[in-house]
């Protein structure tokens, strides 16, 4: 099936980024080049410190999007890339509410940050009052995140109501149709999700 039991996820593994990395990759299956090199169309790269204490428990991948869920002991983050089309949009959105609910019920933090192809208001995890973390303009309204467009869609959203403390800022640096994305700062943990 598309999602894999939280407790049995067998890890795929790519090729460490850096040294001092773990890394794990969600994709479909790589294609070959007339030159014979096997790449990824879209896909999803999650990289973590090797002296963070965390694993990734679930990765989705399904026609209508991408995930990647790590549990880091103190907190659970999603991170995740959802097709535009709006039609297929239920099972990845469903996945990562999953997420939520999951990290909720073991009352830890939980931090979604994805390709949402949605802005915040028709998203309804942002619009049914999860905590957001999106990059502002110097008026606080939000920042297009992809090179050329008008819409954010690039953000974050908590099972905590205030993340104030996380801020988001876009890098420079270009490397595909989308600004890359920053979300920096402390989650206050607390035993009372919501809070």
């Amino acid at each position: 099936g598309d999602h894999r039991d939280l407790h049995s996820f067998p890890t795929r593994r790519s090729s460490d980024l850096a040294d001092g990395y773990r890394t794990w990759l969600a994709c479909t299956l790589p294609k070959v080049s007339a030159r014979g090199h096997s790449y990824c169309v879209g896909g999803i790269i999650v990289a973590i410190r090797q002296e963070v204490k965390g694993h990734a428990v679930e990765q989705f991948l399904h026609e209508d999007g991408e995930s990647i869920h790590v549990d880091l002991e103190s907190f659970v983050v999603s991170i995740g890339w959802r097709r535009p089309s709006a039609e297929n949009a239920g099972n990845w959105m469903e996945d990562i509410a999953q997420s939520c609910l999951h990290a909720t019920a073991l009352e830890v933090p939980w931090l979604g940050i994805a390709d949402w192809n949605l802005t915040p208001d028709q998203n309804p995890l942002a619009a049914g009052g999860a905590g957001l973390c999106a990059v502002r303009d110097h008026r606080s309204e939000l920042t297009p995140s992809r090179w050329n467009s008008t819409r954010c869609i690039d953000y974050a959203v908590s099972n905590l109501s205030n993340i104030n403390d996380l801020q988001a800022s876009f890098a420079p640096d270009r490397v595909s149709d989308h600004k890359i994305l920053y979300s920096r700062g402390k989650l206050k943990v607390s035993t009372e999700v919501g809070r």
